[in-house]
């Protein structure tokens, strides 16, 4: 219950201004950015459990990140779509 939570409540909460954040700033800075995080914090999390730090207090706090990061690539790559393919090939993507 508790992962699920963290897994999806933040990520539905910031969602809501990811959709505003990727029609306002450049969608792939976003993208490539919210990625990042999402990379970063799972090196950290591999390198804590490598180190024998092996705890679900740290599983949840980088599952709450890693939403975050989710809530706003989701709305980015979603808006982005339409600027990659073309018109006729839209319904099918």
């Amino acid at each position: 219950m508790l992962s699920t939570i963290c897994a999806m409540f933040p990520q539905v909460i910031i969602s809501l201004w990811g959709g505003v954040w990727s029609d306002r700033y450049n969608r792939k800075t976003l993208i490539m950015l919210t990625d990042g995080f999402i990379a970063l914090s799972t090196f950290g999390l591999a390198i804590a459990f490598w180190a024998g730090f092996q705890r679900l207090e740290l599983l949840l706090a980088v599952s709450v990140v890693r939403s975050i990061s989710a809530g706003i690539q989701t709305p980015c790559v979603h808006a982005i779509f339409p600027q990659l393919v073309p018109m006729e090939k839209l319904t099918r993507i």
